[in-house]
């Protein structure tokens, strides 16, 4: 039901971008994917750079029926992440 209704009032899945001058909230679209694999791929390239802190995970999203990304709030460490290095080098 809760798709359904979506699709009529063409509400996508969003998150937070910034606030404008005003103080309202201005959204973007998140970012789809269409599996679980494609969104564990690409959070594996992800928590394999550098420059990430906060560990990424995929999450089923129960709005679109879509998997998105989103930190977990654990920190990345960096044998996770030497490991995230050697899997996506396969």
């Amino acid at each position: 039901m809760k798709s359904i209704l979506i699709k009529i009032i063409g509400m996508k899945c969003q998150t937070l971008e910034r606030y404008d001058e005003q103080g309202q909230p201005i959204y973007k679209p998140k970012k789809v994917y269409n599996t679980q694999d494609e969104a564990i791929d690409v959070a594996k390239f992800i928590n394999s750079q550098d420059h990430v802190i906060h560990k990424v995970v995929p999450y089923h999203c129960k709005q679109c029926d879509k998997y998105h990304l989103g930190r977990n709030g654990k920190i990345l460490k960096d044998k996770e992440r030497e490991k995230h290095k050697k899997q996506i080098k396969l």
